[in-house]
């Protein structure tokens, strides 16, 4: 059968031969053959389309392993930026712009801040906004700034208080919310506060596709999907207008009453929804917050709060094994928020009992961004066949930033040892990468691969080194985003190499990733993108 496609250039493979050849051929979206060039032509007529990149460079397409496809596309499309503030008063004032510019708008969206000299509170934003809803999300994700009528229309009040706490909701010195909001009451807040139509959430989504295919990504997890979601997707792929594969963690609340039968309702999901460019392998937990908002659930009490360990979002391990074994029964996956080093140790504790008493150590189960794991733990996670997923592009040192409130919260020893990496290798486990896009201001494979080698932003330097001895391999970091990524999602059998058969996706760079000088590789520049050997996306 002759070729659809015969694609040309610098073809990194990423096989076990580690070959870099000069030829493929493509044939109804699979990888037909590679090798020379002549044997390439011998399976081409006058009707096989020629792509040549000449000396550019193609990788297997890279694939996401946890991020958020449907908070950034509102993001992208529809949110003001506040990442570069300073001070709270700079987010402030950034939002003042913001609104002189969408006059207009019925209700301001924002996100990226952090928490800097001093909480958040709705009086803040009420200077400069009384009369319409203000939301902004922080950077991580985690928390929600509002003004007073932002709390109002969604019910944050002293009823709210009494059921999530003031560690949750916080609260002045009369007991009532500050406007400042962290964990639980978040994900609710997020789901009810879209206003924009269905067209609208559909052109937000198509306008994160052409945003993930002009960085090299083919494919990702989404992280937390409901069922809206799920139809936006669907509407999507069914009017050809989608075409990343999206492999999805159906997510479940810690305040659901039973999580059995949310786990069957996942699979039932999957029966309705999975096709080739969308499918639910899983569920997602969060098992507890981030350190910048006190909401990490760490082993030691932090050092600027003692007696306290964070939030225990699933507490219950009983019910937590009993969801995990009913994945196990049902060939789903288990995905879970762990920040710190008490989220790590509930979650091994509850997948080693479930996966003893079931015998299935092929879950796939992950846990993602292990900023805190103990040298007991990363040998148990490796043990148990969990994949770590791993975020390079926080391991850097901002000595004003987020490093030294974290010094600040649970010192210098904890903070230097966080975000292990190569330990995981070192123990022969799986590592993904992943950038949580958009709870992360940043998404990029070029500096991916130079953080994850030098653990340094590239245009700071190695003064700025975050624990040299977590660096790892160029080879490894690319497996990290092709072959390890494609594992965590169940897909190493099509996905994360180019082998005949594999699916033809690929991403087209200018530089070589495993040979350039480290600094041009931060510096590289996408060239193309193809799915199912098709040109999705090009400079």
């Amino acid at each position: 059968m002759k070729a659809d496609k015969l694609i040309l250039g610098n073809i990194m493979t990423l096989d076990p031969r580690g070959a870099m050849l000069p030829a493929m051929t493509v044939k109804d979206g699979k990888v037909q053959y590679i090798g020379t060039e002549k044997i390439a032509r011998q399976l081409c007529d006058e009707h096989t389309e020629v792509l040549d990149f000449g000396d550019n460079y193609i990788y297997p397409g890279f694939i996401e392993a946890h991020c958020h496809g449907s908070l950034a596309g509102p993001r992208l499309a529809f949110y003001a930026d506040i990442t570069s503030g300073d001070c709270m008063t700079d987010y402030v004032e950034a939002m003042k712009q913001y609104m002189a510019a969408h006059p207009d708008n019925a209700f301001y969206y924002g996100a990226g801040w952090r928490v800097i000299d001093c909480e958040p509170t709705a009086a803040m934003l009420d200077a400069i906004c009384p009369d319409k809803p203000m939301s902004l999300m922080a950077g991580d994700g985690h928390s929600i700034w509002m003004n007073t009528l932002g709390m109002a229309k969604f019910g944050i009040d002293r009823a709210a208080v009494d059921h999530w706490g003031t560690d949750i909701i916080r609260v002045d010195a009369d007991g009532n919310p500050t406007g400042y909001i962290s964990e639980g009451p978040v994900n609710k807040i997020n789901a009810e506060m879209v206003t924009m139509s269905r067209e609208d959430n559909k052109r937000a989504l198509l306008v994160w596709q052409e945003f993930a295919l002009s960085l090299g990504l083919t494919a990702y997890y989404e992280a937390g999907a409901g069922t809206l979601l799920l139809d936006l997707y669907k509407e999507l792929i069914d009017e050809g207008k989608w075409k990343l594969r999206v492999y999805a963690g159906y997510l479940v609340d810690e305040n659901e009453p039973d999580f059995v039968a949310k786990v069957r309702e996942a699979k039932a999901m999957s029966e309705k929804y999975n096709c080739e460019y969308l499918q639910i392998i899983g569920v997602k937990l969060f098992i507890d917050g981030v350190i910048e908002a006190h909401t990490a659930w760490t082993l030691e009490d932090y050092s600027d709060r003692p007696g306290f360990t964070g939030l225990h979002r699933f507490t219950d391990k009983e019910r937590v094994v009993a969801l995990y074994k009913e994945c196990a029964k049902l060939g789903l996956s288990v995905h879970q928020h762990t920040i710190g080093d008490g989220a790590v140790h509930f979650a091994l504790d509850c997948m080693e009992q479930a996966q003893v008493e079931t015998g299935n150590f092929d879950m796939r189960n992950a846990l993602a961004h292990l900023q805190m794991v103990s040298e007991e733990d990363i040998e148990r996670l490796c043990a148990l066949n969990a994949v770590a997923v791993v975020a390079p592009l926080w391991m850097y040192r901002d000595e004003t930033g987020i490093y030294s409130q974290t010094v600040k919260f649970l010192g210098d020893k904890r903070t230097f040892y966080m975000y292990p990496m190569n330990s995981f290798l070192r123990h022969d486990g799986v590592l993904a990468f992943h950038s949580d896009y958009p709870v992360s201001a940043s998404v990029s494979v070029p500096s991916s691969i130079y953080m994850a080698c030098k653990r340094s932003d590239p245009h700071s330097g190695a003064y700025h080194q975050w624990n040299p001895d977590e660096c790892i391999t160029r080879l490894e970091a690319i497996l990290a985003m092709t072959s390890g990524a494609a594992y965590s999602v169940k897909q190493e059998e099509h996905l994360g190499s180019l082998m005949i058969g594999y699916t033809a996706n690929m991403a087209v760079f200018d530089t070589d990733f495993l040979n350039a000088p480290l600094d041009a590789v931060a510096d590289a520049k996408a060239v193309a993108t193809l799915i199912d050997g098709e040109v999705m996306w090009k400079a």
